[in-house]
């Protein structure tokens, strides 16, 4: 028996929206007559083809092959999330017996595979990023709300592809998630004007993985984990909060870019006080290598064949540009959507034990603060000990009611649900939407890396070609699987001009809430698949952005009008509420034994820095106090890279871009999507967190050794939530929760909050704990386990089927 057991009313199969794309081998590509509908490889957000979210979707891995095309789950973590943590394969390398022979990649099955009871959907968010397109910097979102529109225009074109997905829960994160349940309300309202070709998204829930959603308070919590993590000393801790310290004052000074740079400067620091080869999970030897292989794997022709895009497309990774867009955007929180989302959906809030970056402590700042009436009771509820005992379609949706001729479109990929166990209803399978981070990584990453049905083979040996494998631990095992580069101008996403490039994550919701209802509009059954959106890193800001956007819209619809499907949000390593999360770098790796009081006091000072900017409201000295912050953390701690401090070298998400596009292709285009949002890096959308918290589910998650968005990290913003549950939350207890006889990390719940810390990961979660992330999403999405729904709250989403 899990913890995670729901009740006898809720028995939809998920749908999990990932923001990311992927490939499938051509072998198991479903037949065309699988859907009653063609899907195309790209959800477009324009009606010309220059923006477009990727989309790539997984059905629950152990349905009959000939149903696949009835399915459809929603998902979100992003940049090498498919292959590499959570999709149904791996991409790995292939040595050929014949020495002669150049090696190539493979694909392995992931037994920790996200869509084995699941439908699941991985999209390239925000556009710009990974497949997903924007043609100009400009279109490149530059908050989480604009990020949240991309995405909400994608899940409801991706519902529209089947009929089925409209009834089916989807499940999403913070940002789309609160996106979706607004926008839902919106087309409930009695007097608004009713567009039948408007639909409410049925959103279930939101999951987030370590992710950054309120940037002032997690950035406070860097030291502390450090700190209690043992990685740092007490010396270390004080030097480390000086600069987070830094970071909070520039956030709050509303100094976006300087928060961002403080924040840096506190991951930097802390990084060099630890000497770790990477901070996003410090239990390693070594940095995250293998996600390099999924993007080699990706910039094969033929496999962006079968993805069905275009040999010329280009796949963007972890996108300059999207990064550049976003850049303010950091520090900027977004723990209202959550907010929302808590009290009307259900959240889950994962974290991996060793992510010192957006890590369990760092949500659990943040969630007890959270505006929300619950929240008391989640503090104080056990934390349980846990135990254990395709089909796919990518294409563009339309940008739909922004800039209608320009042609920009969000790039997706759709997994159906392996296996229906959940239900033999398609329409009740849950859609999981996946939304990378970066700002400007594909969600290819999360495809090909992470959590996708296949992988790039990052264990093969350097002889051996780039190819893909089953991912064991992919969340469309019985889940409906979507990724989405987002925002436009991310990955294969399409930004007609870089003016149309978000600035926010409003504007970054928009995109996404038109991408998720023409996706919706794909297939009917769709539109009633109970939806969770999930992402990690900066998708901190996208899945509140999104989620706070689906909540607004559906409580504006008409009476008996139905909205987005919004059932909650999930949130891994989230950047959420950068000038919390900035201050927390020096406790982090203080308390992890990374950096000594020395480092800690220096480093703390940094991160005060780049608060101060924050506060002041100079958005882009505060994200350059956040570099300078991580960059010194780096250098203090010598780790290869600060997503796993226990690393040696970094992640290689660059496979995933070798594979998706050609050798020639040097530099990725979604590099300008970074620079766009460059000054939205220091933002929060802590206020969205606080949304999504009391009307949907929500779920912060983190890997132990991730030492940039960590679990100091989010607990430190999720502590300052206006949450009327938030007490609650912080007194619940903090169980065990373990796999077997193995410990597999540790799960706090009250009400719709949830927060796990998962043991032994780093930032790349489910890349580097595959059936733990995938257990979890489960169990989270299905309130099994730890996750039972023991005490109840009243969450309203406003939808109606």
């Amino acid at each position: 028996p899990s913890f995670f057991t729901s009740h006898p009313h809720h028995h939809q199969p998920p749908l999990l929206i990932l923001i990311q794309a992927l490939y499938f081998p051509e072998k198991l590509i479903p037949p065309s007559q699988a859907t009653s509908q063609s899907i195309p490889p790209h959800l477009l957000l324009f009606s010309t083809p220059s923006m477009k979210l990727r989309a790539s979707y997984y059905p629950i891995s152990h349905k009959p092959h000939s149903s696949f095309g009835s399915k459809v789950a929603l998902a979100a973590p992003p940049c090498l999330v498919n292959f590499m943590e959570i999709g149904p394969w791996y991409v790995n390398l292939h040595n050929h017996h014949n020495h002669r022979q150049l090696p190539s990649f493979v694909l392995e099955p992931n037994p920790g595979a996200w869509n084995r009871v699941f439908g699941l959907l991985f999209l390239d968010n925000p556009i710009g990023s990974g497949f997903s397109i924007a043609s100009k910097a400009e279109e490149i979102p530059r908050d989480q709300l604009a990020i949240a529109k991309h995405l909400y225009i994608a899940i409801a074109k991706f519902i529209e592809l089947d009929p089925i997905l409209r009834k089916l829960c989807r499940q999403v994160c913070a940002a789309i998630g609160y996106y979706i349940l607004k926008k839902n309300d919106e087309l409930m309202m009695p007097d608004h004007d009713h567009d039948q070709s408007q639909i409410l998204i049925n959103l279930g829930g939101v999951a987030i993985g370590n992710g950054l959603i309120d940037p002032v308070t997690q950035v406070a919590t860097h030291a502390d984990n450090a700190y209690f993590s043992g990685l740092i000393n007490e010396r270390q801790r004080i030097e480390l909060e000086w600069h987070q310290q830094e970071a909070i004052r520039l956030a709050k000074m509303r100094h976006w870019r300087e928060a961002t740079n403080a924040r840096h400067q506190v991951v930097d620091m802390l990084h060099y006080m630890t000497g770790l080869p990477t901070l996003y999970d410090y239990s390693k030897k070594a940095p995250y290598h293998k996600t390099q292989w999924v993007t080699d794997y990706l910039h094969n022709q033929r496999v962006k064949k079968v993805f069905g895009v275009k040999e010329s497309a280009v796949f963007r990774n972890c996108s300059h540009v999207v990064k550049v867009a976003l850049y303010e955007d950091n520090m900027k929180s977004v723990k209202y959507m959550v907010d929302l989302l808590v009290k009307r959906s259900k959240v889950l809030l994962y974290q991996g034990q060793f992510d010192l970056w957006d890590g369990v402590y760092s949500t659990e700042a943040w969630v007890k603060t959270l505006q929300w009436e619950e929240i008391g009771n989640f503090l104080s509820a056990d934390r349980k000990v846990w135990k254990v005992n395709g089909d796919e379609l990518s294409g563009y949706v339309q940008k739909w009611g922004i800039k209608p001729t320009t042609g920009s479109a969000i790039f997706y990929t759709f997994y159906e649900a392996q296996n229906l166990t959940i239900s033999p209803d398609l329409s009740q399978t849950p859609l999981l939407i996946w939304l990378q981070g970066g700002p400007g990584c594909s969600s290819m990453i999360g495809n090909f890396f992470e959590l996708g049905p296949w992988r790039v083979n990052f264990n093969k040996h350097p002889s051996e070609p780039l190819a893909l494998e089953p991912n064991s631990g992919s969340w469309n095992r019985i889940f409906g699987l979507v990724f989405l580069d987002n925002p436009i101008g991310t990955g294969f996403s399409i930004a007609a001009k870089p003016e149309e490039i978000p600035r926010d994550q409003l504007s970054v919701a928009r995109d996404l809430f038109v991408a998720i209802t023409k996706f919706i509009e794909l297939d009917p059954v769709f539109k009633s698949r109970p939806l969770y959106i999930t992402g990690e890193s900066y998708a901190g800001k996208y899945v509140p952005a999104i989620g706070y956007y689906i909540l607004k819209r559906n409580a504006e619809l008409a009476a008996g009008s139905q909205g987005v499907n919004l059932r909650g949000v999930a949130i891994g390593d989230g950047l959420t509420d950068p000038e919390i999360q900035v201050a927390t770098h020096a406790v982090n790796a203080y308390f992890s034994g990374l950096i000594n009081e020395r480092q800690r006091s220096e480093l703390a000072k940094l991160q005060v820095e780049a608060v101060g900017f924050t506060k002041a409201g100079n958005w882009s000295e505060a994200t350059d106090a956040r570099n300078r912050v991580l960059n010194l953390l780096q250098n203090m701690t010598g780790s290869a890279t600060l997503y796993d401090y226990t690393k040696n070298v970094p992640y290689k998400t660059s496979l995933v871009e070798d594979f998706l596009r050609h050798e020639e292709v040097k530099r990725a285009l979604g590099d300008l999507v970074g620079d766009i949002l460059n000054e939205d890096v220091m933002k929060s959308v802590k206020y969205m967190v606080e949304y999504l918290v009391k009307k949907s589910k929500v779920l912060l998650y983190q890997g132990q050794f991730d030492l940039k968005d960590g679990v100091v990290s989010t607990e430190a913003w999720v502590k300052t939530i206006k949450w009327e549950g938030i007490d609650k939350f912080l007194s619940a207890d903090r169980k065990v929760w373990k796999l077997g006889s193995e410990v597999a990390g540790y799960v706090q719940k009250w009400g719709s909050l949830s927060h796990v810390l998962v043991s032994g990961a780093g930032h790349l979660l489910p890349a580097d704990q595959p059936l733990r992330a995938q257990a979890m999403i489960e169990d989270w999405v299905l309130d099994k386990g730890l996750f039972d729904n023991a005490i109840k709250v009243n969450l309203s989403s406003n939808f109606v089927i």
